[in-house]
């Protein structure tokens, strides 16, 4: 498999099925490469602020040139939301009375 020359192996992977790359990840590094690329799989990542080091494993080295998006949801602390619910509660209470 190692013999295999590179356009023949990126013509093997683009009349795979995306769930069939899975298959061939392990294969060798020529084949490896090309799934990751053929299956969009590190084209975008959702990023919600804690989960950086995942982010920076997984696009490092070659992953990074199929990057293309990066989806940012911040979270907002607890307790931000508990003020903001106790400093509605009493315009709440008034326009129930309505």
């Amino acid at each position: 498999m190692e013999h295999i020359p590179q356009e023949v192996v990126e013509k093997i992977c683009t009349y795979l099925p995306k769930g069939s790359l899975k298959a061939v990840l392990t294969i060798n590094s020529n084949f490896r490469f090309v799934a990751e690329r053929c299956s969009g799989a590190f084209e975008k990542f959702t990023i919600d602020g804690s989960d950086f080091d995942t982010f920076r494993a997984l696009f490092t080295g070659h992953r990074l040139m199929y990057f293309r998006e990066l989806i940012f949801r911040p979270s907002l602390p607890d307790k931000t939301a508990e003020l903001r619910l106790s400093s509605i509660a009493p315009w709440s209470q008034k326009f129930s009375r309505l």
